[in-house]
């Protein structure tokens, strides 16, 4: 959450809900998220935005085409693109899988994809959370140097 202490100057406060256990995480995460945000820099970043909107907005061919319903050849298209040898999601399946019984996952995808862009604006909670486990590297942790390397990349 971003808020203006006395100063007038923008904070990011992160709540405190790790576990003590994981003080190696909350360090490698307050090296990104604990930082004052300067005045000047933010209200650069929004004017810069708002300038460029026109930019940033497509074409309504595309706009168009992202919200027809999703196909076969999307669902296709997509199993390709996985990556095996991936962690599983925690519905506990795997790519491999995916990539395994294609037709049999093919007919569920499209059922549950197409709902979901049935559902723009009316989303749960639920749905627009994600789970972040940090997962410690193997080796020398000794030094107090923290790097992006300290975790595997999910």
């Amino acid at each position: 959450m971003v808020t203006k202490d006395p100063k007038n100057q923008h904070k990011v406060q992160k709540p405190n809900i790790f576990p003590p256990s994981t003080s190696m995480g909350i360090k490698y995460f307050q090296l990104f998220i604990n930082e004052e945000i300067d005045p000047e820099i933010l209200e650069e970043i929004l004017e810069s935005t708002l300038r460029n909107t026109g930019i940033l907005q497509i074409s309504m061919t595309h706009q168009m085409m992202l919200e027809e319903p999703i196909n076969e050849t999307d669902i296709n298209h997509a199993l390709k693109q996985l990556k095996n040898g991936k962690a599983a999601g925690p519905d506990g399946i795997t790519t491999e899988f995916y990539k395994k019984f294609p037709d049999i996952v093919k007919t569920f995808l499209l059922s549950i994809f197409n709902r979901i862009l049935r559902l723009q604006g009316k989303w749960e909670k639920e749905n627009m959370t994600s789970i972040i486990v940090l997962i410690e590297k193997r080796g020398d942790l000794t030094s107090q140097k923290l790097s992006t390397n300290i975790f595997a990349e999910l």
